[in-house]
């Protein structure tokens, strides 16, 4: 056996330096693995990605801001609703303000009925607003026949 000692000993020099290389070759991969791994760190892809939406929420909001079309769009909607609301509230305060205009002035005719000074005088203190419209109807005769 001695004669095959050298061969041995030949062969285990190969197979170690085959290892070494082998060894060397997976280090070196397992080492790009990791830089290619380091690439992918989740709080920078993440702080990325934020960075993006960000930027292209406030393009948007800056796309709908400046854009004359989108703000025509909404205040035309905006007047719509505005008209529908309104006229709908003067529809059902219409009735309301007329019924109470009715009943004051009712109630000043016949409360301080012949007692013109008193209902002026009441008109003056609790319905100032309101005396150009009352007035005409408590005493028409004093104004023109053509206004209400």
């Amino acid at each position: 056996m001695e004669e095959f000692e050298p061969y041995l000993q030949l062969v285990n020099t190969v197979c170690i330096f085959i290892l070494g290389i082998a060894f060397y070759s997976q280090n070196k991969i397992v080492s790009s693995i990791k830089d290619f791994m380091s690439i992918f760190d989740t709080k920078k892809v993440k702080e990325y990605a934020e960075m993006r939406e960000e930027t292209i929420m406030a393009k948007a909001e800056k796309f709908v801001a400046d854009d004359e079309k989108i703000w025509k769009i909404v205040r035309e909607g905006l007047t719509l609703k505005v008209d529908e609301i309104s006229e709908h509230y003067k529809e059902i305060m219409g009735k309301e303000h007329t019924e109470l205009f009715l009943s004051t002035v009712y109630l000043l005719q016949n409360c301080l009925k012949n007692k013109k000074d008193d209902q002026i005088r009441f008109i003056d203190e609790f319905l100032p607003n309101n005396k150009t419209k009352i007035m005409p109807y408590l005493f028409p005769e004093d104004y023109d026949s053509n206004t209400p």
